[in-house]
């Protein structure tokens, strides 16, 4: 008890950990912009102080996220496919 529990689903952040892909890639950036990483814990430190328990910053990446429920599967795989072919290829 008194254990809170809050996931923070941001998509792509402007960090390192994207050194070499998304980040370098106007094409794929306007499918997949990158937030900024004080914007992304200010927005879930206030969904956390406002009990939410799903907490999606950026309208395009809460657009996804209700894009996937309601999106047939097939579609979506095809869709993920082509951007990350695109993102990882040479």
């Amino acid at each position: 008890s008194g254990v809170k529990i809050v996931v923070l689903v941001p998509g792509p952040v402007d960090t390192n950990f994207l050194s070499y892909g998304a980040s370098n890639r106007p094409d794929i950036q306007k499918f997949m912009p990158m937030l900024k990483p004080g914007g992304v814990a200010r927005v879930g430190f206030e969904g956390y102080l406002t009990n939410q328990t799903v907490i999606t910053p950026g309208f395009l990446n809460s657009f996804y996220r209700g894009a996937v429920k309601i999106l047939p599967h097939k579609l979506m795989m095809r869709s993920l496919d082509v951007i990350l072919r695109r993102l990882f290829e040479n």
